[in-house]
């Protein structure tokens, strides 16, 4: 027979509430789950409730099902076990079956659910499996647990010492892609405030990345969509942000003549023959395709530019110039 420990729970000052439960194993592998039954004592062959848990919290899990019985929790479960425990009858912990992964051990908890749901009078509040499938709450319902865990959780932080633990109990626990992708969908286009960006950033902020894990990043960004949106959005604001600088500033003689040397000198190195080719062939390319009204547009553009001086000295040399010929 396997072992038993025994967990006491003070219900009320007068009345003290126990539990025998089946130990696990100790050889199942750490990713193990276990489908496990509540029944009362005197009636062993009667499950009254199908659970599932890791097999590391698997007694804690059973625990819990007292401490909510304790703190006078109104469902099915917690007034059976109330109501058992009261009468003087131990209720006690079978282990039913145990799965290999999150997805078999949930698809377990249903059959037995449905299977034992429709022999005995089961008090699952729904059809097992991960969420609370099966199960329809009131208006009235929803607005009372809105509220009350509102009143448990405002305000409350966990300490360092907490989520540690909590970081530990979930680090290594394998997830399915649905589970992944369910929390990506819950957590993709959701505001972050600045507060919440500052502290991601202080959290990644040297941290040393493989080049594996590099590439998998710039291919996601590069074929994100959201991403291109904001790379066109941020270089169409840079440009803009230069226009509205540079607006209206001449540079002085010295700039234009260092400015025009630089690029004589870079268009004048053999290496850039092939690239000087290929930007006059643009260039007659796009002035081939105008149409009149662009040319005109573009002229009228170019000309607004010029001030009325440098414009009549430029007209003087264009009436130099056919003259000459």
């Amino acid at each position: 027979m396997s072992p038993r420990v025994v967990a006491v729970v003070q219900a009320q000052p007068e009345l003290a509430f126990a539990v025998a439960l089946e130990r696990a194993p100790a050889a199942l592998a750490p990713n193990t789950f276990i489908i496990y039954g509540l029944y009362a004592a005197d009636a062993p062959d009667v499950i009254r409730y199908v659970g599932r848990a890791a097999a590391s919290r698997y007694e804690s899990r059973v625990r819990e099902h007292l401490a909510e019985a304790k703190r006078g929790r109104v469902t099915h479960k917690c007034c059976w076990i109330r109501a058992v425990l009261t009468a003087g009858i131990a209720v006690e912990a079978r282990i039913l079956t145990t799965a290999r992964s999150h997805d078999e051990a949930n698809d377990l908890e249903r059959l037995y659910v449905r299977r034992l749901g429709t022999q005995r009078r089961l008090t699952n509040g729904t059809g097992g499996g991960d969420g609370t499938p099966g199960r329809r709450l009131t208006e009235k319902q929803k607005r009372a647990v809105g509220e009350s865990t509102k009143r448990r959780w405002t305000g409350r932080k966990h300490t360092p010492e907490s989520i540690a633990k909590m970081s530990r109990a979930h680090r290594g626990v394998p997830q399915s892609p649905e589970v992944v992708a369910k929390r990506a969908g819950a957590l993709r286009g959701r505001p972050l405030t600045n507060e919440h960006r500052r502290k991601v950033g202080d959290a990644l902020r040297g941290l040393k990345r493989s080049q594996e894990s590099r590439m998998r990043i710039s291919e996601a960004m590069r074929n994100s969509p959201r991403a291109v949106a904001s790379s066109r959005v941020n270089i169409a604001l840079a440009l803009r942000a230069s226009i509205a600088v540079n607006t209206g500033r001449r540079n002085s003689p010295e700039a234009i003549s260092k400015m025009r040397a630089k690029r004589l000198a870079f268009w004048s190195a053999p290496n850039h023959e092939a690239a000087r080719a290929a930007l006059a062939k643009a260039r007659r390319t796009r002035a081939a395709e105008m149409t009149p009204e662009q040319r005109s547009a573009i002229s009228k553009r170019g000309a607004a530019r010029i001030p009325p001086e440098q414009r009549s000295a430029n007209a003087r040399r264009a009436s130099l110039a056919r003259w000459r010929h």
